[in-house]
């Protein structure tokens, strides 16, 4: 900000007595010469010229008014060479030879004292004395103010409103800079026009409005030029480089600084040369050349020590305590910061500069693994910094405070804090530092992330990776997809962690980073190890089998069916598979099915897996090398193929185990692309044949259920695992927080007053009051009473005065179903208080305000009763604050796997029953239908169904609706199959055929709706002839 420019347009005497001193001739040409130095910005020739005549003793041969004059014009020289004890030596000269003035009246005193005041103010900016500087500017204002002098008034509007602005007080400057700017257009002096843009340009920095700043920085560069105000271009251009540079447009400030250095040298001008030092050492911090960094951030050091520049000074101190934090020299940066720190507050109380440091403080501590006093220097940094508007520097607070938090055990607090530093920075349109945030939330809380949290990482992740401010930075580029390649890992997204991981090495090639790339190839070992399954498994594979019984030969053909195609699958020697008779029961040493393996091996192998093995995992085990000397070394040592791998794959829930495939002298190559797919089909076919056998046995109360994987969210038990609705129970999150008026729309039964509650249950209204009204089912002659409430004798039944149910609900929330149906009457009514929150009541002659979130819900085209008058245009309008649009059931067919289970299980719990389990056919009945009447026509199918079941264990098909059952009741797994292999092959090849034919073709768009990767796809085409060309 531009402390003394105004001071430098002055004022120029003609000599009205060039004969009454025989020197003056000499005199008068000296200050000519000077003034033409001033004008071209020499300032340090202007100041020799105007000194000689000073030292001359030429003041007392001029009169007071002149001499006063020259002193202003040698006083300003100085202050633009930011030489401080000589503007200060002859400030002091100069008042007091107006207090030395005799016979002056005190009127006449103080107007030619009024200037000098305003250079004191100057001077005491320079110091950081604010407070005092604007107590000064006030006594000079209220002489100049009713003056002629409107350049002083303006110079001195534009030190108030730097005070104002340095104090954090953004709308006082902004006020005072606006009247300066006012006044310096009125009068046409375009460079005051010119400091004034560059102030205003700094504010908009301080609010991280990045194009309005460099807008504002550009109009005065352009005053200054076309003027040629050299002296001003310097202290233009470091404010030029200090928006780039926070707008994260490092090349372009670089160029900025190095011409304010040039310059400021240039001119001598020793205040801009301090600052272009400081901004270019910490560019170069940045960018990670220390030396060059701590060399140029010393000599701004020096230069402001020996000028006396405090502010400069603590700033110094400041980016020594970077260098040092980057060096991970946390001591010594802390001795840094706190060095700054109390040069700040000697400047002043609560100023940026102070949240600044406090900040980098908290940043030290964290690095010495004080996290406490971390979290508390971060608290007050971000006190500071919102109560003096550093808006830059709260994405940063956030940061520091979502470590501290995560590392002192509220994971829940570290993640608010996360988010909010990571929202910031994209509010702030800062790409790159909101990219790092991510990075920093992964590192710092990934491993005990939820999955709901993976999976905002996920999304966060990838859209920062393709950001174009962070593909021009190739290291932080890879350290992204790296992250992104973790998440994907522990989501169980192999193929896409693949792909990213494809992505990273690309990048290293061209890179060297041995720190990133031990950590991708770290990444892949893991990668490969999860795809033979040492991580758990997807969850579509996790299949209950609440046991089997006795066997019949179809049974047994099925189960020799499996181990044969997992022997041709995976190359094994010989192998079998182990059932338990009971759920309760551990896997015992009955052997259903074997090839090749002695009966012996096969119990003992059984029971060593039960008892030391398997850990409650359903996720397959290798063996390829068993310790020696070990139970299992000896076991397997009696087997002909005991070279090769071992595999074990249980048959189980996370947390019990029913039964076991082992195969022995597999080839020597788990990780490969050929393993995998066999290993898949392991896992998965072992469930359908439970389940397979469970339809061959109906008969018997033992049978098998798909237990579908709990994908429930928090939210209101809404039940999902549907990506869109998992992207909108992401947005329901984040508007929840808000008091926005959300617009849900949907089909009826879709779960609108579900979404209605969980935003209200996650926003900080939820202890208060909610109210769920639906609009159509309140008559139309009471609707404005019960909304609105009415007083006593406003019409025929009004005994008394009533509280209507928005005023019911004051401070939390309402939620308006069926919007749609209100009548146009009630509609202006509804605008009305939406846009003035204000009710009246029935009868009433006042008006009541209230503090009410409103949420509104339709299933009906609000567009087409707006084309067609019957709904209100504005409040059409007005309504779409934020629209929601909740998804049919018939657009997320996924879900209904997870919904069955679940009301299944809600029913039973409510009415004390037993959960039933249910047969392959009734969820493929269920699956099959259109469900116009969504989740709540589901709900309603399924409870039919149990009271129809009446105690049976298994719900059929002949249990729901006819509507729902095709009325010859063909279904694929109402047929008695050969073998389980061909009923597999024939319901994969139906669905890809008509998924393929659904797509045109579109093999892509084919592998995301049926949610495989395209490879595996094309492999399944290939097997089953499926190629809709």
């Amino acid at each position: 900000m531009d402390r003394d420019s105004g001071h430098r347009r002055q004022e120029r005497r003609q000599d009205q007595n060039p004969h009454r001193n025989p020197d003056r001739g000499e005199y008068v040409r000296l200050e000519a010469v000077g003034d033409l130095h001033f004008e071209a910005s020499a300032y340090s020739s202007a100041l020799e010229y105007y000194r000689r005549i000073l030292d001359g003793g030429a003041l007392d041969g001029l009169d007071l008014g002149h001499a006063l004059a020259l002193q202003r014009k040698t006083i300003d020289a100085a202050l633009n060479l930011g030489d401080l004890s000589l503007a200060r030596e002859l400030l002091k000269r100069a008042q007091a030879q107006v207090q030395a003035a005799v016979g002056l009246p005190e009127a006449e005193r103080r107007l030619l004292a009024a200037p000098l005041w305003g250079r004191e103010a100057s001077l005491l900016v320079q110091k950081g004395s604010y407070a005092d500087a604007l107590l000064v500017c006030k006594r000079a204002f209220a002489v100049l103010a009713v003056t002629d002098n409107h350049t002083d008034v303006a110079n001195l509007q534009v030190t108030m409103g730097v005070c104002h602005h340095r104090l954090g007080r953004l709308d006082k400057a902004e006020e005072f800079y606006s009247d300066a700017l006012a006044t310096f257009r009125r009068i046409g002096d375009d460079l005051g026009m010119a400091i004034l843009y560059n102030n205003l340009a700094l504010l908009q920095k301080n609010a991280c409005r990045w194009h309005r700043a460099l807008d504002f920085q550009r109009r005065s560069l352009e005053l200054a030029s076309a003027h040629g105000a050299t002296h001003l271009m310097a202290r233009l251009h470091l404010n030029e480089g200090i928006i780039l540079r926070k707008a994260e447009r490092r090349g372009e400030a670089r160029a900025s600084f190095e011409k304010c250095l040039r310059l400021s040298t240039s001119l001598g001008d020793l205040d801009r040369r301090t600052k272009a030092c400081l901004a270019l050492g910490q560019l170069d911090l940045l960018e990670d050349r220390l030396m060059r960094a701590e060399e140029l951030v010393l000599e701004a050091q020096h230069l402001a020590e020996q000028a006396g520049y405090p502010r400069e000074a603590a700033i110094a101190d400041e980016y020594m305590g970077d260098i040092q934090a980057r060096r991970g020299e946390w001591d010594r940066a802390l001795y840094n910061y706190e060095l700054g720190l109390a040069k700040a507050r000697g400047i002043g109380k609560s100023t940026d500069l102070e949240g600044e440091l406090l900040r980098r403080i908290a940043e030290a501590r964290a690095g010495q693994q004080r996290w406490r006093e971390a979290a508390t220097n971060a608290e007050a940094a971000l006190e500071i910094c919102l109560a003096c508007g550093e808006l830059f520097e709260i994405g940063f607070c956030h940061q520091v405070l979502g470590r501290a938090l995560t590392r002192l055990g509220d994971a829940a607090g570290g993640s608010s804090h996360f988010k909010l530093a990571t929202r910031t920075f994209r509010t702030q349109q800062l790409p790159v530092q909101a990219a790092r945030s991510v990075l920093l939330q992964l590192e710092e809380s990934g491993a005990v992330a939820s999955r709901e949290e993976l999976i905002i990482l996920r999304r966060s992740l990838g859209e920062a990776t393709e950001s174009d401010a962070v593909r021009e930075d190739e290291h932080l580029r890879g350290d992204l997809l790296r992250g992104y390649a973790e998440v994907l890992l522990r989501l169980g997204e192999h193929d896409e962690a693949l792909i990213a991981l494809g992505e990273l090495d690309r990048i290293l090639a061209a890179l060297e980073a041995p720190s990133l790339a031990e950590q991708a190839v770290a990444l892949r070992n893991r990668m490969e190890r999860a795809m033979v399954g040492e991580q758990p498994l997807l969850d579509p594979q996790r299949l209950s089998i609440r046991g089997v019984g006795e066997r019949s030969a179809a049974v047994q053909g099925a189960l020799q069916g499996l181990l044969e195609a997992a022997i041709a699958r995976t190359g094994a020697r010989e192998g079998f598979v182990a059932l338990t008779p009971l759920a309760d029961h551990p896997v015992s040493d009955l052997i259903a099915t074997s090839r090749g393996m002695p009966a012996t091996v096969a119990r003992k192998l059984t029971t060593w897996f039960a008892d030391k093995l398997y850990a409650g995992s359903p996720a397959p085990r290798l063996i390829s090398r068993p310790e020696p000397g070990t139970a299992v070394a000896k076991i397997l040592a009696g087997l002909p193929g005991a070279a090769g791998v071992n595999l074990f794959v249980p048959i189980a829930l996370p947390d019990k185990l029913y039964g076991l495939l082992f195969l022995s002298g597999c080839p020597d190559h788990p990780g490969t692309s050929v393993f995998r797919p066999a290993l898949e089909f392991l896992t998965t076919t072992a469930g359908f044949l439970a389940m397979n056998v469970a339809e061959l046995e109906r008969d018997r109360p033992a049978a098998a259920a798909l237990a579908a994987p709990e994908k429930e969210s928090a939210l209101s038990g809404i039940v999902t695992g549907d990506p869109g609705m998992l992207r909108l129970l992401d947005v329901v999150r984040k508007v929840a927080a808000s008091d926005l008026l959300v617009l849900l729309q949907g089909e009826t039964g879709t779960g609108k007053g579900l979404f209605a509650r969980a935003i209200h249950d996650l926003s900080h209204r939820a202890g208060r009051k909610y109210l769920a009204i639906n609009c159509a089912a309140i008559p139309e002659a009471l609707l404005e009473s019960e909304l609105f409430g009415h007083v006593r004798g406003s019409f025929t039944g009004a005994y008394g005065d009533k509280k209507g149910l928005l005023a019911e609900a004051a401070g939390g929330t309402v939620f308006l179903d069926e919007i749609g149906k209100l009548p146009l009457g009630m509609q202006g009514k509804i605008l009305l208080f939406l846009d003035s929150m204000t009710i009246r009541p029935v009868g009433a002659n006042v008006d009541q305000v209230i503090d009410v979130r409103i949420i509104c819900a339709t299933k009906s085209d609000l567009k087409a009763k707006v084309a067609s008058g019957e709904f209100l245009e504005d409040l059409y309008y007005r309504l779409l604050d934020f629209p929601l649009a909740v998804p049919p059931l018939r657009d997320r067919r996924e879900d209904i796997g997870l919904l069955v289970p679940h009301f299944i299980a809600r029913y039973a719990a409510a009415r004390g029953i037993e959960t039933p389990g249910y047969t392959a056919a009734f969820m493929e009945a269920l699956s099959g239908h259109a469900w116009p009447g969504n989740v709540r026509e589901l709900v309603k199918a399924i409870n039919r169904a149990i009271v129809l079941a009446h105690g049976e264990p298994m719900l059929r098909p002949d249990h729901l609706p006819a509507e729902i059952v095709p009325a010859n009741g063909d279904t694929a797994v109402s047929r008695s199959p050969s073998t389980l292999r061909e009923v597999l092959g024939a319901v994969e090849a139906r669905e890809i055929a008509r998924v393929l034919a659904a797509t045109g073709g579109n093999k892509a768009a084919a592998s995301r709706l049926l949610g495989i990767s395209y490879p595996n796809l094309l492999k399944k085409i290939r097997l089953y002839d499926s190629d809709s060309e």
